[in-house]
């Protein structure tokens, strides 16, 4: 069921287990929880749960990127506003505190991912650390790809 308001975005409704979007497909419109809630996946894997007030998929449509996760609806009933390009403007006309809301939302998300960077730089190394104990003679050859985490976690512990 889908109420037109092409003024702020169409609202529509989900029931549970109601496929948003899929990881690839195209983003045309982010989304606004108005009701229930939101899971969004990699795989099988749930990554994030969503509730009302919050937005998603808003990355995808501003960088006019595929869709880099699945969301889908965690419970019935749950009704979502759709903004789009042309529906943007009005959105944030309308509710301005959305704006903040979802920067705020977005810095949340920078900061966790900043967290689970660092933790995983911290893991290779203390991993890279044990092996060069283990092999005082010859220094362990760290692969390339991982070298930049290792990099990246000397210069955080230094700072």
């Amino acid at each position: 069921m889908a109420h037109d308001n092409s003024h702020t975005g169409e609202v529509r409704a989900y029931e549970k287990g109601g496929v948003i979007f899929r990881d690839g497909d195209e983003g045309k419109c982010m989304f606004e929880i108005l009701r229930g809630r939101v899971g969004i996946y990699a795989g099988e894997r749930l990554l994030k749960e969503l509730g009302p007030g919050e937005t998603f998929g808003e990355m995808a449509m501003l960088e006019a990127l595929p869709r880099s996760a699945t969301a889908a609806a965690l419970d019935a009933g749950t009704e979502l506003r759709t903004v789009t390009w042309d529906t943007l403007g009005a959105y944030f006309r309308d509710r301005p505190s959305r704006v903040v809301a979802m920067m705020q939302q977005m810095g949340r998300r920078i900061r966790e991912l900043t967290d689970d960077y660092i933790g995983a730089c911290r893991t290779i190394a203390e991993l890279t650390e044990r092996a060069e104990q283990k092999r005082q003679d010859a220094p362990p050859k760290v692969d390339p790809n991982l070298r930049r985490y290792l990099d990246a976690y000397n210069a955080y512990r230094t700072r």
